[in-house]
């Protein structure tokens, strides 16, 4: 199948939605074009933190017991040696400070993240399913192809939750406007039969100063708004099918070689 026939037949995900909202020449170059890039510091973080958080409720839904803080954070820093064991994508400042340094500052970010997480959070979870890859064809009067993702959490009180790392608070209203949280209910209800009772935005923060905490914030979902999200999803489809992929404003702070790792080689900005 060619690169252009996967791009039309391709279950649709929230990652891709989000991206093709944000730049569609990213996009272009990422599922059109089938070029990826390194992972950078800030991704390496937020999967290392994961991964832990995962391997923790993994066996709690069967021992109902949290593993010890020690051995969530060895396994949030083996995760940060493993991605820094290959390539990863620097920026011009981060270059000038070594791999080696930005590799340990990462584990003591990651780690420091997860001891948080592990006294914070955690001991309130019951899970019942973490990291369920789901797909789900929605009616095709709604939206014409497959939909996929996968579920961080789902709690036994039917809470999807989706965990995020980040150097300042959410917004207040972060939760609520949240597409992944959208998405996240349309595909607990084809993973379960039901409608979630509840989604949760669980924010990791380590601010600059090196203050870490932890925001909740629980939101809900109602039918108007997965046909909203799907009409979002059919209008970017159009577009994609249609090959339009328009570029960002270059005035988006995202736009630069900071926080896009296709900058280096997107013909629309200066270099």
């Amino acid at each position: 199948m060619s690169q252009g026939q996967e791009v039309k037949t391709r279950p649709m995900s929230i990652t891709q939605l989000s991206m093709y909202q944000k730049c569609g020449v990213q996009y272009e170059f990422r599922y059109a074009m089938g070029i990826k890039i390194p992972p950078g510091v800030q991704q390496i973080r937020g999967s290392a933190v994961h991964r832990s958080i995962a391997y923790n409720y993994r066996q709690k839904i069967g021992s109902k017991e949290d593993l010890p803080p020690d051995v969530l954070k060895d396994v949030a820093a083996q995760a940060v040696d493993e991605s820094f064991a290959g390539e990863v994508l620097l920026q011009e400042e981060e270059e000038t400070v070594g791999v080696a340094k930005l590799r340990d500052a990462t584990k003591d970010t990651v780690v420091g993240m997860t001891q948080v997480y592990r006294e914070k959070l955690s001991p309130q979870i019951q899970p019942v399913a973490v990291e369920e890859h789901v797909t789900v064809t929605p009616d095709p009067k709604l939206y014409p192809r497959a939909l996929t993702g996968i579920e961080d959490l789902v709690d036994s009180n039917r809470i999807v939750h989706d965990t995020k790392t980040a150097a300042k608070k959410p917004n207040a209203d972060a939760a609520d406007k949240s597409q992944q949280l959208t998405m996240y209910s349309i595909l607990e209800k084809a993973r379960s039969g039901q409608a979630p009772a509840g989604l949760a935005l669980d924010t990791l923060i380590e601010t600059a100063s090196g203050n870490r905490s932890v925001d909740v914030q629980v939101t809900q979902r109602t039918a108007e708004d997965a046909n909203r999200l799907l009409l979002r999803l059919t209008t970017a489809l159009h577009g994609i099918e249609a090959g339009v992929f328009i570029p960002t404003n270059p005035e988006n702070w995202w736009c630069s070689q900071k926080w896009c790792g296709y900058y280096r080689i997107c013909p629309y900005v200066r270099h």
